[in-house]
């Protein structure tokens, strides 16, 4: 087979280890830490990247569910495909500059972090490696890890194998970051704009924003219609000058671009349609 597995350039190790820094950083409220290893996921795992489309391949293995044997090898035959149209020059260079940044940042700390399927890892690293190598391979090995890992798609994922809504950290640690957020936050931010907060948090480790677009989409639709409402009851000159210019920032709002200045904007909404609604009480 290609060269013996090195957990060090095994790339779906080396992100769940990341995941596990920012898990325990943010358990802690240690926000610079999150944000180095934000940043390192974010420059090192682009689109586009040879390494983002190993972590890609890798990842749809380790997820992938198929009812009969037939379809778990035309998946491994798809896989083959992709696995040999990877610049494995490019990658080999972008993994090397990974891992000098990450014995420079953490001293080989990172690298400590133990993981559950450390063995099924190991065997996809290596298959991967094999199928895209030019170099003669141990027939009988690559037969028995391909063996292994069709066991493994077809087994029935249950929820503590699949990967959480939230990204891939253990449930207590996701129970734990959820109440310690609450437990700072709640006083100081409205419902809307904790879960806004909340889900952007979240959902940049685990790349699902679907929740997050939706409290987004809510509290954009409704700071439309309240300041509609406003609009048509205010009657004070000032405040009915000042509506055309609030309406124009809610219009020029763009839900399909989500970054740090987006979310301060639609908390500044949020912050806007409660103090609408209670206007709209008085």
């Amino acid at each position: 087979m290609a060269k013996s597995h090195n957990k060090k350039r095994n790339t779906g190790i080396i992100y769940e280890q990341l995941l596990r820094e920012m898990s325990s950083a943010m358990v802690v409220n240690d926000l610079p830490r999150v944000k180095k290893v934000s940043n390192i996921i974010k420059s090192h795992f682009q689109p586009g990247t040879q390494l983002y489309r190993e972590f890609r391949l890798f990842t749809a293995l380790l997820k992938t569910n198929a009812k009969s044997e037939m379809s778990a090898r035309r998946i491994l035959g798809e896989a083959k495909n992709i696995a040999s149209l990877i610049d494995a020059n490019k990658l080999r260079g972008e993994k090397n500059l990974l891992i000098k940044e990450l014995n420079q940042e953490y001293n080989g700390t990172i690298f400590k972090y133990r993981i559950p399927t450390y063995k099924l890892c190991a065997t996809i690293q290596t298959l991967v490696n094999d199928w895209r190598s030019k170099e003669p391979s141990d027939i009988s090995k690559i037969v028995e890890y391909e063996e292994k890992l069709i066991d493994w798609i077809l087994q029935e994922k249950n929820q503590s194998q699949e990967p959480l809504k939230h990204g891939n950290i253990d449930e207590l640690v996701y129970k734990i970051m959820r109440t310690k957020f609450n437990e700072k936050y709640s006083n100081i931010l409205s419902n809307d704009q904790s879960e806004i907060i909340r889900e952007y948090v979240f959902s940049s480790e685990s790349g699902d924003q679907e929740k997050l677009l939706e409290v987004i989409d809510k509290v954009y639709t409704s700071a439309k219609e309240n300041l509609d409402n406003f609009a048509g009851k205010c009657d004070n000159s000032y405040l009915s000058s000042k509506i055309p210019v609030v309406a124009e920032l809610v219009q020029q709002f763009d839900s399909s671009v989500i970054n740090d200045d987006q979310i301060k904007k639609i908390l500044v909404l949020s912050q806007l349609n409660g103090e609408l609604e209670s206007k709209d009480k008085e």
